[in-house]
Formats: C-alpha cells, sequence, structure tokens
C-alpha cells in the first residue's frame, strides 16, 4: 500500500509541474515546455523523443527524466494525456491517462509497470510550494496538504514488478529481492478521502547467501484512506495558533489481508489469515511534531546519547499519541520450523489500542509443540490497560545520569521515589482458560482458568482487587522430578495435585490502609488461608521507604534511614489458618514411619520440643494455650488458627522499641493467639 501512494504520488508530481507559468499554451506546448523546464533545473535532464497529439490525446513517447547523480530515474515509452486542461492556480485537469511501458530506478533498485490508466484526474497546482531544507519534514508535510486536494476517479496498474540488491554488512555478500504485484487498484479520491484501495496479490522473493524467502500476500485491501486527516495532523499550518486540538479524526474506514505465508525452499513456514483491520483514527498533538523532526535536523546526522536523549525528552508528547487503532483481528496463525517445532492460533485481537491505553488484547486456540516441549492455551485476555505518562520517566533518567556522573542526587533519588507507583501499567482485567504445558507424550501441568479484577489509581496497590485460579493440575511426572520428591509424594499418597485459588485485596490512598486475604486450597491435602492489614501505607510513606533504596544505587540501602522511613506503617491484623483435609494425617505418618515410632509418640515429642522453644518467651498461658491447640489438632486434624490481633494498629517502629530481653512483650503487643479445631 505504501508503493501505491508513491507511485501515486510521484505520477502526480510529475503533471502538476507541468503547469507553473505555461498556462494558456496549446496542450502540447505545455509538455514540451515542463519537459524543457526540468531538463534546464539544477541536478535533473529529461527528455522525450516525440511530443504529438490527435483530437482530445497529447501523446508522449520516449519520456527519461534522470537524476544527473543517479539516485533516481523514469522512463516511460508511452504517455497519453486525454483532455490536458489548465485550471486556475497552476493546476491541471485530465478526463484519463495511460502510461505503459514505464520503468522507476535507482542505483540498486528498479520498479516496472507495463501499464498504468486512470480517470478524471485533477491535480492542485504547485507553484507556491518550495522546499526548505533546514524544514525539510514541514515542506513534506505542507506538500500532503495540497497533495490531498487532488482528484481522481480510479487509478488502475494490472501488473508491476519490483528488484533490489543491497550489500550486507562484514562482506557477507548480497541480498536480492524481487516482487510482483497484480492487479492494483486506486478507488476515487474526492474531499481528500480515498474510497478504497486494493491489491490482487503481492509475492516476494529475497535471496541471501544461497537461502531464498518468499512471502506472498492475498487480496489486499483498505477503505476511506482519508489524506486530509493525516495531512491535518502533520502539516503544522492545520495548528490552530500553533496548538493542537486533540480532537480525534478517522483516517481510515477499514482494511484487510486475505492470507498472508512465508516460505523457504518450498516448503510454507508460516501463514496467517483473513486479517481485519478497523478505523484508525489521528489527532494532533499538543504541539506539531513536524516541528519537532525538523529541530533534529539541527542537531546532526550522528546526534550524540546526551543530544538525541535532550530531543526525546523535550519533544516525547508530541512524537506519540498521535494515533489510535480501535480494532485489529489475525486469524488462523501457523508457523513451523525443522529446529523448533510447529505452533498453530486461531485467533487474535486487539480493540482500541493508543498511547493513552489498550482496551482489550485477547487470543484463542493457542497450541505448540517442539522437540522437549508442548504447550495449548484455550483462550487468554487482558483488557482496560493504562499506559504510564512518559513524565513519569523523566525523575528516573535524570537518576540515571547522576549515577554516571559519580554521585548520587538525593533530590533526583526522591523524585524517582515519589513517580516510582506511576510508571507500571495499570491493568483492568486478566482472563485466562484451558492451558497446559509439558512434555511431548507425557502428562501435562494444566490450569482450567484464571481471573483478576484490579480497579484504582495505581498498579500495585490496587484500590479493589479480585482473582480466582481454577484448579492448576500438577501431574505425578512432575511432582517426581527428582529421587526425593518421588519418595515423598509416593509415600503420602499423591499421584498428582490440584490447586486452587482466590484472594482479594483493597487499598485506601488517603489513609494508606491496604488489606489483603488469599485463601490456596489442595484438593485431599488441605486450604491454606492467609490475610492481613497493614495501615499508614500511604503515597507519602512509600516515597520516604523508596528513597533510601534508590540512593543506595545497586549497593545496599542504609538500615537506619530505611527502618526510618518505614517506622510509621502499622500492623492492624494478620491470620494464618490451615484446614485440614487428610494433609496432616500423612504427614504424621510419614514422618513416624521415618523415625520408627508410633503417631502418638510421634505427637508428644513435637509438643515437647515446641513447648520448650516457646516458654523461653516467658508467656506461660500462651505457652499453654498454643501447645494445648497444637496437641489437638494433631490428634485430630481439622484446623489450626494463628492470629494476630492488637487492640490498636502497632506500628514498626513500636516492634523495634521492644525490650530484646523480654521477648514475650511482643505476644501481649501485638496480641497473638492459636486455636484449633473451631
Amino acid at each position: 500500500m505504501a508503493l501505491r501512494r508513491r507511485l501515486a504520488a510521484i505520477l502526480i508530481v510529475i503533471l502538476s509541474l507541468a503547469a507553473p507559468a505555461l498556462g494558456g499554451q496549446a496542450e502540447e506546448s505545455l509538455v514540451r515546455g515542463f519537459i524543457e523546464r526540468l531538463d534546464k533545473s539544477p541536478g535533473w535532464k529529461a527528455s522525450a523523443t516525440r511530443i504529438g497529439s490527435t483530437a482530445s490525446l497529447t501523446i508522449v513517447e520516449g519520456l527519461k527524466i534522470d537524476r544527473e547523480d543517479g539516485s533516481a530515474n523514469a522512463e516511460v515509452a508511452n504517455v497519453t494525456l486525454d483532455s490536458l486542461v489548465l485550471r486556475e492556480g497552476g493546476g491541471i485537469s485530465l478526463r484519463g491517462f495511460t502510461l505503459t511501458g514505464s520503468r522507476l530506478s535507482g542505483a540498486n533498485w528498479s520498479f516496472t509497470g507495463p501499464a498504468v490508466t486512470g480517470k478524471n484526474l485533477i491535480v492542485p497546482g504547485i507553484a507556491d510550494w518550495s522546499f526548505e531544507p533546514k524544514a525539510p519534514f514541514t515542506s513534506l508535510a505542507r506538500f500532503y496538504t495540497i497533495l490531498a486536494t487532488a482528484e481522481f476517479s480510479a487509478i488502475d496498474m494490472p501488473s508491476a514488478a519490483f528488484a533490489q540488491s543491497l550489500a550486507l554488512p562484514d562482506k557477507a555478500g548480497t541480498s536480492k529481492t524481487t516482487a510482483t504485484y497484480k492487479d492494483m487498484h486506486l478507488g476515487a479520491l474526492a474531499g481528500g478521502v480515498l474510497a478504497g484501495q486494493s491489491v490482487a496479490r503481492v509475492e516476494q522473493n529475497t535471496a541471501i547467501a544461497g537461502t531464498s524467502v518468499t512471502s506472498t500476500m492475498e487480496n489486499i485491501a483498505v477503505s476511506g484512506v482519508s489524506l486530509a486527516a493525516v495531512a491535518r495532523v502533520f502539516d503544522p499550518a492545520a495548528y490552530a495558533g500553533g496548538k493542537g486540538d486533540g480532537q480525534w479524526i478517522k483516517a481510515l474506514e477499514s482494511g484487510s489481508y486475505g492470507r498472508i505465508t512465508v516460505s523457504e525452499g518450498g516448503r510454507e513456514h508460516f501463514s496467517m489469515g483473513p486479517i481485519t483491520i478497523g478505523s484508525i483514527e489521528v489527532r494532533q498533538t499538543p504541539e506539531p511534531f513536524a516541528l519537532a523532526f525538523d529541530q533534529s535536523v539541527s542537531i546532526g546526522e550522528k546526534p550524540s546519547p546526551a543530544e538525541m536523549s535532550n530531543f526525546l525528552e523535550a519533544n516525547a508528547s508530541n512524537l506519540l499519541g498521535w494515533m489510535r487503532l480501535t480494532s485489529l483481528n489475525f486469524r488462523n496463525l501457523k508457523g513451523t520450523s525443522p529446529e523448533a517445532g510447529a505452533f498453530t492460533l486461531d485467533d487474535l485481537g486487539i480493540a482500541d489500542i493508543s498511547s493513552d491505553g489498550l482496551k482489550r488484547l485477547n487470543i484463542s486456540g493457542f497450541a505448540a509443540t517442539a522437540p522437549e516441549f508442548s504447550a495449548n492455551l484455550k483462550s487468554f485476555e487482558i483488557g482496560d490497560i493504562i499506559w504510564p505518562s512518559l513524565k513519569a520517566f523523566r525523575p528516573f533518567v535524570g537518576l540515571e545520569e547522576s549515577k554516571k556522573a559519580g554521585s548520587l542526587d538525593p533530590q533526583a533519588a526522591a523524585e524517582a521515589a515519589e513517580t516510582f507507583m506511576t510508571i507500571f501499567p495499570k491493568i483492568g482485567h486478566i482472563a485466562l482458560s484451558g492451558l497446559s504445558a509439558g512434555v511431548p507424550g507425557g502428562e501435562p501441568l494444566t490450569l482450567d482458568s484464571y481471573e483478576a479484577t484490579l480497579s484504582g489509581k495505581y498498579a500495585l496497590l490496587s484500590e479493589k482487587t479480585d482473582s480466582r485460579i481454577g484448579n492448576l493440575t500438577i501431574p505425578h511426572g512432575m511432582l517426581a522430578a527428582t529421587p526425593e520428591s518421588r519418595e515423598l509424594f509416593d509415600a503420602l499418597g499423591y499421584k498428582k495435585l490440584v490447586l486452587h485459588a482466590e484472594g482479594t485485596g483493597s487499598y485506601d490512598e488517603a489513609t494508606g490502609r491496604y488489606a489483603t486475604g488469599t485463601k490456596l486450597g489442595v484438593d485431599d491435602a488441605g486450604a491454606l488461608h492467609i490475610a492481613y492489614a497493614l495501615a499508614a501505607l500511604t503515597p507519602a510513606r512509600l516515597t520516604a521507604l523508596l528513597t533510601p533504596i534508590f540512593m543506595a544505587g545497586s549497593g545496599e540501602p542504609n538500615p537506619a534511614l530505611l527502618m526510618h522511613a518505614a517506622g510509621p506503617i502499622a500492623l492492624e491484623s494478620f491470620t494464618l489458618r490451615f484446614e485440614d483435609a487428610s494433609l496432616t494425617r500423612r504427614l504424621l505418618a510419614y514422618a513416624a514411619k521415618l523415625q520408627d515410632i508410633d503417631e502418638p509418640t510421634l505427637i508428644s515429642n513435637l509438643a515437647a520440643i515446641t513447648q520448650l522453644g516457646i516458654s523461653q518467651m516467658g508467656q506461660p498461658e500462651f505457652t499453654a494455650a498454643a501447645i494445648g491447640a497444637m496437641t489437638s489438632f494433631l490428634k485430630n486434624p481439622r484446623s489450626i488458627t494463628f492470629s494476630v490481633a492488637p487492640a490498636k494498629p502497632v506500628e514498626i517502629q513500636e516492634l523495634m522499641a521492644l525490650d530484646p530481653a523480654n521477648p514475650g512483650a511482643a505476644i501481649t503487643l501485638l496480641g497473638i493467639s492459636v486455636k484449633a479445631n473451631d
């Protein structure tokens, strides 16, 4: 499609250059004058073997237009112009045109088109346009604005061929590329909108060092291409007051590819299709980025890393964010490799992607096989993603520069810490189903489903989080990966493990309260519950906590600064609960067998060892309760719960201030308890 646009642009430029300063002369004189004027222009040569006319037709034979430096050459055996008319303002109009025997070429490339035809062409005059070497991008943008006012009913090229040779680096030889095009068509262009473009088939072959790769694209089509919308974004003259309005305007209605294939040595290695493209929208950036690119000219062809960094930092907001795609869908992807194996993917879709975020990315029907690995995935989706602002990364650039300078800037570290929570993309939801992975021929690890939803201002501390894992199955082959693990799981009687989990989380930015709870269950084993709540984990506290970490660079942070920053963070509660479903009985039987004792003796020994350790804390009531709960659980395993429930939130600095000689004080302060079978 890009090649067709370039050819159309070249054609329009050649025709439009005939108009200025020659208005009012006969058609032959118009063409002859254009060739003569171009031939006298610095760096150009132009000639024709014959110029004639009959009825409404103007005929040019043997047309040649060359750059004297050999960078570009154009030859057309025959040009037929129907009803050539000079328009007001220097433009021209044609009822139709035909080019036969066309060839465009350069030092190492060529493009040939046996025939090109067009109908009802109107080309605007460009007498008022000139190319400014110091502002090349602005010049081209303004030319594009002029080009967007051209009109035609249709342009067709039944066939074409392209060839290019490139010398490879390090004397590795030459790559040769050839391509053929079939049935290229441009629909009507009016009001700055091209109704449609299509190509029936493109076949390209690239030969490098004896290897030949062929790719084909079939049934390429796009509709509703708005040159005017793109010109509005690129041309600084379209920005009212030099500032962009940020309004989204449709630049493409839709597009599609029938099928794409890649083969080597006659064997197909990759294919996909159909491919569908939804509308593409563009918008003016805060400032015209053509001006930003013009500024890049001033820093030379080989800017230093510092110059390039400064340029990107100053113009990042103008270089990004000007386009969004409403949808993109790939179907029936297939790939094979003798060394790597094969993969298939039924569907890959993207919805509403831009520099602001991504509404949805989904895949379905994925399968991959390799000599030592295979995987399948029924579906995966991730969406409601918001990308971080580029401004959030600037403090980290400054921090890195201070590191390279040999000294860490405390202010740079503080600024990096302050923006740390904003550098991660925010994800709204994730969903996965039907995952399996393992060794071909073996029993795979499988995951039935995974779901998570997140909301709030930050990615790491979401205002609300809900997640669920459904049936993660670990097969016996993975449990028995080593002789030791095989012995353990066989002794416990597990031929596989089936896990499932669910969790929730919440965060209040104003108070800094963060609470989370997770339940992990294993079929025929038990379930583990973990829940805790923290207080005073505010953004300001996180900044204070991260600052000494960033100040440390690649070394260890200052412990005193770290503890001082973490001190006000408080623990509100903590719960660890295990609900047994046979695991405890299995472990007791296994341990008793290893020690060659019976289970009651094992339980007594465990209670005695535990009592010896806890009693040193000087809390006899807690020790008695804990040992009683443990013994009760081991004799009749149902549940055991370890809880931290202080009368009020306990700050880290309070814990650090406790007397090391009185470890039992922590039990009283934290309100620790142990219960069984409740």
